[in-house]
């Protein structure tokens, strides 16, 4: 059975609690509402344990992509006929309908937002811009709370989060390649892992 965001909310309260950490800096509201392209209004109603007013589906998914759009054009400096070039070329899709999907003036169908998610790696694919408000920000909650509860299951992603790296924000920016970001943590494994045949 899938968690609800109550359940982790709870979880996550637990262990600021128990850690003694700042609640409002790991649940940073802006920083979820960003990468769930919620209203930051709505992100802190649910923080504090309140249900949401659900949009009808069309309009839900006209302002995800809207606040996706505003929120990836301020941290990439893209313009706008920029990402209407780069949608045209993942989806694929001609000028007028590339224009209308970055202006959130029409609904695409579920290819096309599968398209979309998929070539700007978003988390949960289509439902990044279909699912309820709950579901979007619970599912940003669950990666926070894996951080505390199963550190282990991904060591490399924690040591990345220990000091505030975030390999999408890199690339985004230009400033770190895929391949580089690979290269790089080849070369922290080599340097913490001794060689075959080395000391005993």
């Amino acid at each position: 059975m899938d968690t609800t965001i109550s359940d982790t909310l709870r979880r996550l309260d637990a262990q600021i609690q128990e850690r003694g950490l700042d609640r409002s800096a790991v649940l940073n509201a802006q920083e979820l509402a960003d990468r769930t392209s919620l209203p930051l209004a709505t992100v802190r109603t649910m923080l504090r344990g309140r249900t949401v007013q659900e949009e009808p589906f069309n309009e839900r998914v006209l302002a995800r992509i809207k606040t996706f759009v505003a929120h990836h054009k301020a941290t990439t400096g893209k313009t706008e006929a920029q990402l209407i070039t780069e949608v045209m070329k993942a989806l694929p899709a001609s000028r007028p309908w590339a224009r209308s999907l970055v202006r959130g003036e029409k609904v695409p169908n579920s290819e096309m937002l599968h398209g979309l998610a998929t070539y700007f790696e978003l988390p949960g694919s289509e439902t990044y811009f279909t699912c309820n408000a709950d579901e979007a920000l619970n599912r940003e909650l669950q990666r926070i709370l894996l951080r505390y509860e199963a550190p282990q299951q991904d060591p490399i992603q924690a040591l990345l989060d220990k000091y505030g790296v975030k390999a999408a924000d890199m690339r985004a920016h230009g400033s770190v390649s895929k391949e580089q970001l690979a290269a790089l943590l080849e070369g922290v494994v080599k340097s913490v892992i001794p060689p075959k045949g080395g000391r005993d």
